[in-house]
This record gives C-alpha cells, structure tokens and sequence, in this order.
C-alpha cells in the first residue's frame, strides 16, 4: 500500500477549513482518499473506489444494480462528517480523486450508494440519482441513495456551479452521455428525477 498527499483541486477555499488529503492505493486496484484536519487525526471524508468489474455483485445490487455497461467504471463508498470541515472534505476529496483518476483510470462513470446526510452535498457537486421508481424494488438500503457520477459531465457541474467544472484534462476515453449510461445499465433512458440538492423552503 502507498500513499501521496494530491494537489488540492483550484476550488479549495483559502479561508474554509485547512484539510491534509491523501490517495492511499491498495491492493486490487483498490484507492482510498482521505481527508482530515491539518494537525489533527480526525478524519472527516473518505471514499473508496474500486472498479465496478471487481465490485462484488452485492454490492451493485445493494443499489439496484444488475447490469454493467461496457465502459469502465468505479464503484464508489463515501463517507464524510455532516460539519463544515466533513462537507468541504468530501468536495475536495471528489475533486481530487476526479482529477487524479482522469489521468490514472479510464473511468467513464462513478456507481455509489451515497449515506442520506450526504445526498444534498453529492448532487451539488454533480452527482445524479439513479430513477427512484426503477430502483425502489431492487435498492436494498434505506440508509443510502443510489447516485451516479459521469467523468466529463462539464456542461452539468457547470450548470449546477460545481467545483468539478474547474478541473483540467478530460478522460482518456470517451464517456457516456447520461441517458446512454442509464440505458447501458438495463434502465429507462430518462433524464434524472432531480440532478440538483433540494432546496429548503424559507
């Protein structure tokens, strides 16, 4: 196992929490980015990521999940603390690892149950959710919500002022368009339910 502290990506905020991140790559193909504290140990965001073609299948049917497309992807698990310093982690931690698996992966795609806390924060980076109406009888976990993440969504992290939009380079290999990848995952080729966090009234 190794471990490199990445670049913080161009959207870390000078005046927001002051956060040390490494990529930690494992055996199997398997990388886990991690963020904490700088000069504390309290870890405040992880994910895991792993190709979907090593992902055990229990875990793609845990978020309803039974076919793979052929472009590759990852299967992500995140978890972050639901503070400032938890949600900043967890953008950056997105960031970072998007950025580095451009150059390093031929990812097209991001697969994950994402905790409920998180949900709001995930799709204000960019992430979409996987038709609810499609998954409902084969998503396994209440406590997570399906999403997905394309690798060059530009024109959608733009629209939705992400981060994500900053990042420079692209994908090795040309990435599925939204309704292609849903269609590639043997669901109805819809635009998504609801791309952006919901607004809380008042």
């Amino acid at each position: 196992m190794s471990a490199a502290a990445p670049n913080l990506p161009p959207n870390a905020e000078a005046d927001g929490p002051r956060l040390d991140c490494f990529r930690y790559l494992m055996d199997g193909g398997v990388e886990q980015h991690v963020a904490q504290l700088e000069g504390d140990e309290r870890i405040v965001a992880t994910l895991r990521l792993e190709s979907v073609r090593t992902a055990p299948l229990a875990m793609l049917r845990r978020i309803g999940v039974t076919t793979l497309p052929d472009s590759d992807g990852a299967y992500v698990l995140c978890s972050a603390d639901g503070d400032e310093a938890g949600l900043e982690g967890l953008a950056v931690l997105t960031a970072a690892a998007l950025e580095a698996r451009r150059r390093d992966a031929d990812d097209g795609f991001w697969l994950g149950a994402c905790p409920l806390a998180l949900v709001d924060a995930a799709l204000a980076l960019g992430w979409r959710r996987l038709p609810a109406a499609v998954t409902a009888e084969t998503h396994a976990d209440a406590d997570a919500v399906p999403l997905v993440l394309l690798a060059d969504d530009t024109a959608h992290f733009a629209r939705l002022g992400s981060p994500l939009a900053a990042l420079e380079g692209a994908p090795a290999e040309p990435t599925p368009r939204w309704t292609e990848l849903l269609e590639a995952l043997g669901l109805p080729a819809i635009e998504a339910e609801a791309d952006a966090p919901r607004r809380k009234a008042g």
